[in-house]
């Protein structure tokens, strides 16, 4: 089986891009240390404050599915900011060359 990557763009609601800026960004090292973990990287996209990019590489699709359904660290921030986001748009992609 090959590596999994994910392409999350996140689009937060108006007034809101500050703070979640920091909420998503403290994301970021526990998700690195998610069993099958290869990468984890955020951005800002600079066109738009209200949109963030997460890169993502796992082994597989079991540990995105553990990462992003079970973990405590996106349970409890789908619990106490998921209302802050206005879209999710997630892309498995594969390298072509």
């Amino acid at each position: 089986m090959s590596d999994l990557t994910i392409v999350a763009v996140v689009t937060v609601h108006e007034g809101t891009e500050d703070e979640m800026r920091g909420v998503l960004a403290s994301l970021v090292t526990p998700s690195r240390k998610d069993e099958g973990n290869l990468r984890y990287e955020f951005y800002a996209d600079e066109a738009d404050p209200r949109r963030f990019v997460f890169v993502e590489r796992w082994t597989d699709s079991t540990a995105h599915f553990r990462h992003d359904q079970q973990s405590e660290h996106i349970t409890t921030f789908t619990s106490n900011h998921g209302h802050k986001l206005e879209k999710v748009d997630l892309y498995r992609i594969q390298e072509i060359g």
